[in-house]
């Protein structure tokens, strides 16, 4: 079963995201928060789905939101977490951290569960 979680920065950004896949479709899906490098936006992406690509502007260069290159102090609490052990040898984890926000190009964006479970 999937979850969700909101996305929020000082600067006024806000958006909720999907996580994970449902019971039926969780060896082909698994949605996650990314930046798209190309057009500067948190995309949800599904990361199964190879090559990978942005929704918005099909652009490839996306980043997972739990890349250390976007998140600029792990927070101590789990936010989301979809184990993708058997598909990419991973974990993806969101914690309450301090992430990088791409609409005030800041460390300010933190995320949140939304409390949605989804299937």
């Amino acid at each position: 079963m999937g979850s969700a979680v909101q996305a929020n920065c000082e600067c006024g950004y806000e958006q909720e995201f999907a996580i994970g896949g449902g019971m039926g479709n969780f060896h082909e899906l698994c949605l996650f928060p990314c930046l798209c490098r190309d057009c500067k936006c948190i995309v949800s992406v599904n990361l199964l789905s190879k090559p990978g690509s942005c929704p918005n502007c099909q652009g490839d260069s996306i980043v997972p939101y739990d890349d250390e290159q976007l998140c600029e102090k792990r927070g101590d609490e789990t936010v989301a977490s979809w184990s993708l052990d058997e598909e990419l040898g991973r974990e993806l984890v969101l914690t309450g951290g301090i992430y990088y926000c791409p609409a005030c190009d800041s460390f300010r964006l933190r995320f949140r569960d939304s409390g949605l479970c989804w299937d």
